[in-house]
């Protein structure tokens, strides 16, 4: 479409507003009203296909039949050269996704508290007249410039499933972070597949992205479908427990165990309202008899003024002064004034988010996840660090370096882990590209650490004993110790072998270790039978043995 364009004869195109997979969005003049609309042309073939017109114009008048505040008012519905659509009013102010942009990290909790308010109100509205939204996302939220929050394209999302034409393969279900495990599924959609996109949009006005960020559709599908989300809480330690609880209630994957929109809203409320004020302590009783009249006339309760002095005598002077601070010493001033410097200059948080933010995208790359939905979430500094020690850690043990602080230092490394020393530094890089790759899994890299730190543990234990190392404690000559398991498996397997014996503590260690393979790979004591035999199953079948006529295909006939 081109600016000038009259559509309906009525509705002269200015400009364009926005651009996605359905359409085109369009500020217009209404020339018979002489007012400013928008108006959403869906761009596909359906110039011949009366039913989805049909179809469309029936969602489109369940849309405008909603009057409430919080939903976008919808004036009329409309073809153009095949194109349908549809006239909304024009909105000034700023979508979700753009408030998301600009805080990253997420917003304050009371102004997501009053925006989530507001949307469920007008969600529960919605659904008691029985029309659901379907697509409730943040590019479909926006805030006035007065504060209002207004849902838009109610109705309208049901094009996509209409005319599947609309968007590209995988997108007929919605938008992949913020959709309900039901859809997935090809199952009903109800107002409780609207509750649970919701709670995908409070968890990122909470926490600055959705609960799960893919990065394929694949991986989507597996996420909502299958994994928990990681508590808000582990990414915004500020976040009530209350609203923590709501929102992990709202991502149920059963759509059963969700809570009603109307117990959202009324959670919301209470969680916005303000905390009530402190009782006022007693007035002293005066001396007035019960039945004599006040010596003041009474004034209407409605227009009383504020009880207390007024608020210039608020800040009197106290009663007694309060002792002067005492001065930092010397020391600590000279260390608050380094860090009031570092944190006054930019230029070291530029350089660090730049350096994780190349880092995110080369290790996310190879895996088809370099273009992740939040660009922040590739400045995870956990894995940055992790990154920076493994090519630390790599570059001083497997260089051939004369110098002595490196010589120095790889000889510690060697002394503390052993020959496993040499394997830490592929572990800490694997470790720091699973959480550039996949940040939201907070919980499954802790149990990975876990698990892989007691395996760990064991091994070193292991080789020390099956090395007799020395005590590191008793002898000059460290380096057994540096070939077999370092001063961490001293301390694993010394105990062990004093008070089992060595043909004890090793079947204890490997054990241990299995039990830290179980940790990180998730596995369950009651599946480890079956997942051994499907084991011994690859490694024993012989494909070679089937019969000719079995690999052959069907004759042609």
């Amino acid at each position: 479409m081109e600016p000038g364009a009259l559509l309906d004869g009525k509705y002269r195109l200015v400009r364009r507003l926005g651009q996605g997979g359905m359409g085109e969005v369009w500020a217009a003049e209404d020339l018979s009203l002489n007012r400013q609309v928008a108006v959403k042309i869906v761009l596909s073939n359906l110039g011949t296909n009366q039913e989805v017109i049909a179809r469309l114009r029936r969602e489109a008048q369940a849309a405008a039949s909603l009057q409430h505040p919080g939903i976008t008012v919808v004036h009329a519905m409309g073809e153009h050269e095949g194109h349908p659509f549809v006239v909304m009013e024009l909105l000034n102010g700023r979508d979700f996704m753009a408030i998301l942009e600009a805080n990253p990290n997420g917003i304050p909790v009371a102004h997501a508290v009053s925006l989530a308010a507001q949307v469920a109100d007008a969600l529960a509205y919605a659904h008691r007249n029985g029309v659901v939204h379907r697509d409730i996302k943040p590019a479909n939220l926006m805030e006035l410039t007065d504060g209002r929050v207004k849902i838009c394209d109610f109705g309208i999302a049901r094009f996509a499933d209409a005319a599947p034409d609309l968007t590209p393969m995988g997108m007929i279900l919605g938008t992949p972070p913020y959709t309900a495990p039901e859809q997935y599924r090809g199952g009903p959609v109800d107002g409780r597949s609207d509750l649970y996109s919701f709670g995908c949009t409070l968890y990122a006005l909470l926490t600055g992205r959705p609960p799960f960020t893919g990065p394929s559709i694949a991986a989507f599908m597996n996420q909502h479908l299958h994994e928990p989300p990681p508590r808000p809480s582990e990414l915004r330690p500020d976040i009530p427990a209350e609203l923590e609880n709501l929102v992990l209630g709202m991502l149920a994957k059963d759509p059963a165990d969700r809570p009603s929109m109307e117990e959202v809203l009324a959670r919301l409320n209470a969680l916005n309202s303000p905390a009530p004020a402190p009782p006022a302590a007693p007035a002293a009783t005066l001396p007035f008899a019960p039945d004599a009249p006040p010596p003041f006339p009474q004034a209407d309760p409605a227009v009383l003024p504020p009880v207390g002095p007024p608020p210039a005598a608020v800040h009197q002077a106290p009663l007694s002064p309060l002792p002067p601070p005492s001065p930092p010493s010397p020391a600590a001033q000279a260390l608050n004034e380094a860090v009031n410097r570092l944190r006054s200059s930019r230029a070291p948080v530029r350089a660090w988010r730049a350096v994780a933010s190349a880092a995110g995208w080369l290790l996310r790359a190879p895996g088809g996840a370099g273009r992740d939905l939040d660009p922040a979430l590739r400045r995870d500094g956990l894995g940055l660090v992790l990154l920076i020690a493994a090519l630390t850690c790599g570059g001083l043990l497997w260089s051939q370096t004369e110098l002595t602080v490196t010589t120095k230092t790889a000889d510690f490394l060697r002394g503390v882990f052993g020959v496993c020393a040499y394997v830490l530094p592929v572990l800490l890089f694997l470790l720091a590209a699973r959480i550039f790759r996949s940040p939201e899994r907070r919980e499954a890299n802790a149990r990975i650490v876990s698990g892989s730190v007691v395996t760990s543990l064991a091994v070193l234990g292991v080789i020390h004993i099956s090395a007799e190392t020395p005590n590191p404690l008793k002898t000059d000559d460290l380096e057994p110790i540096r070939d077999a398991g370092g001063v961490v498996g001293w301390m694993v397997g010394a105990p062990l072998e004093a008070a089992l014996t060595p043909w004890g503590a090793i079947p204890l260690l490997l054990v241990l270790g299995g039990l830290g393979l179980l940790i990180a790979t998730a596995t369950p004591l009651n599946e480890l039978p079956e997942r051994i035999g499907r084991l011994l199953g690859l490694l024993t079948s012989d494909r070679d043995r089937t019969p000719e006529g079995q690999r052959q295909g069907p004759a042609n006939s």
